[in-house]
This record gives C-alpha cells, sequence and structure tokens, in this order.
C-alpha cells in the first residue's frame, strides 16, 4: 500500500531485482569514482573486518546478458524501440534513485549506475537529495523508489548489533518496511537466524547462521551490493600501539 501497484509489480519480483544486480559493473565503480581504492563487497561486513569477513558470501556481479535474459523472461520488451522496456502492461521500466547530494563520490556513483540499467532496457531517473529530506523519506512518508546510501554506516562492526536492519520487525529494513510480520519465508528464516546469531555464544555456530543470513539476502537480491571504499590511514612514527578499525572513527589506541 506505501507504493504504486506498477512499481510494486516489478520490484516485488526476485527475477527483476537480481537483473539490477547483475547490470551493474562493480569494476567501474571502482575505476571511476574509488579512484582503485575499492573492493567489491557482498555484506555489511568487508575485508578490514577480520573476524566476521566471510569470502564465501558472494553476490550476483556483473552479466549484463545475464541480466537481460532475466528481464526477457519476465516479458519485459522494447516494444516502440526508445531502449527502454515496457512490461507486460506497456508501462516502461522506470524508477528514480536517490543519493545525498552533498556526497561527491555518491553522485558519481549514481550515474554510473544508472548508465549501466540503461544499457539493459532500465530507466533510472537519478535525484541527489539534501541527506535529512532523503532520510525523512527513507523513515517518514516513504516517498522514494530506490535509494542509493552507504548500509555499512548504519550497522556496526558486529552482527548482532544489526537487528534493526536483519529482523523483520525493523525500522531499517528497508525492502518490507513496517511490516507485522515476515512477509516472506526468508525473512522468516532470517529472524531465526539473528536469534542464532544474537543468543548463542558458540562463535562458529555464529558464523554459520551468518553467512546462511547474508546468502538469502544476496540471493533475494533485497539489498544491491556496491564497493567497499578502501580507507588509508597515515599514522606519524612516533605514535605507537595504533591498529585501524573498521568503526566509524577509524583509529582505536
Amino acid at each position: 500500500p506505501m507504493v504504486g501497484a506498477a512499481k510494486y509489480s516489478w520490484f516485488s519480483q526476485r527475477d527483476f531485482r537480481r537483473a539490477v544486480s547483475k547490470a551493474i559493473d562493480r569494476d567501474g565503480l571502482i575505476r571511476g569514482p574509488f579512484r582503485g581504492e575499492g573492493v567489491k563487497s557482498w555484506s555489511t561486513m568487508s575485508p578490514g573486518n577480520k573476524r566476521w569477513y566471510d569470502p564465501a558470501i558472494q553476490g550476483l556481479d556483473h552479466d549484463p546478458e545475464g541480466a537481460k535474459a532475466l528481464l526477457a523472461g519476465l516479458g519485459w520488451k522494447d516494444t516502440n524501440g526508445d531502449g527502454f522496456l515496457e512490461d507486460r502492461q506497456g508501462r516502461t521500466i522506470a524508477f528514480t534513485m536517490h543519493t545525498n547530494a552533498d556526497n561527491t563520490m555518491r553522485k558519481e556513483m549514481l550515474t554510473l549506475v544508472r548508465d549501466d540499467l540503461a544499457k539493459v532496457g532500465i530507466r533510472v531517473d537519478a535525484a541527489p537529495l539534501e541527506f535529512n529530506t532523503l532520510t525523512a523519506h527513507m523513515r517518514g512518508d516513504l516517498d522514494y523508489d530506490a535509494v542509493l546510501l552507504g548500509q555499512g554506516s548504519a550497522v556496526p562492526a558486529e552482527p548482532g548489533m544489526g537487528q534493526n536492519t536483519w529482523r523483520s520487525s525493523g525500522l531499517l529494513h528497508y525492502w518490507h518496511i513496517r511490516q507485522e510480520k515476515p512477509a516472506t519465508p526468508e525473512e522468516a528464516r532470517m529472524d531465526a537466524l539473528m536469534d542464532r546469531i544474537v543468543y548463542t555464544t558458540d562463535e562458529a555456530a555464529r558464523k554459520t547462521a551468518w553467512r546462511e543470513l547474508m546468502g538469502i539476502v544476496n540471493d533475494q537480491c533485497w539489498i544491491v551490493w556496491l564497493p567497499t571504499q578502501i580507507i588509508r590511514l597515515p599514522v606519524r612514527s612516533r605514535f605507537g600501539n595504533v591498529a585501524p578499525s573498521p568503526m566509524p572513527h577509524r583509529i582505536l589506541w
């Protein structure tokens, strides 16, 4: 009830979301906006998090022909020759994507994502917004289609502290927001996995649960992951006992 029927019918189809992920050239993003200082990442736990990073967690990477095949399988075609697909009802596959206007890197990323999606027949209208306006839409009136933001900044470096995102009842559970109960079997399973992560002290069991949870997120493509920036921290040699941290303040003594 929070979005128009046409866009809901598109976004609720897993193959559409998977096609979006396959359309995006992450290597191009790393070469461009990241200036080579980036790495592909498929969860909130990047390689900088030595305890929780899991290379077995993978997502759907750049495969434009695969994206086109998924979209064709939905019955979508470019019937009027304008370069963009129409659904079975003749509606152009188009939506708006926001990012925060004060972040130069994200605006550059949004431009490249828009161009990548156009190559497979999806029209994206890039619309950067002032950050407070954007968050008001995301947490208030829900007046948005898609958003490019930094999920890692909202979820701490310990999965158990990310319940607001991964639980079906979480405020930051943006793909099915404000639901009274899990909308899908996959989300119900994620709730159970979060219970295991939070309440179990067995480290191996917690990591197994995290791997399965991220496997669900990536299989469903509820979040389409983009690269993670490599942060370099110069420290004067006269300082000792200094270690980089994945937390926002970057260095801890």
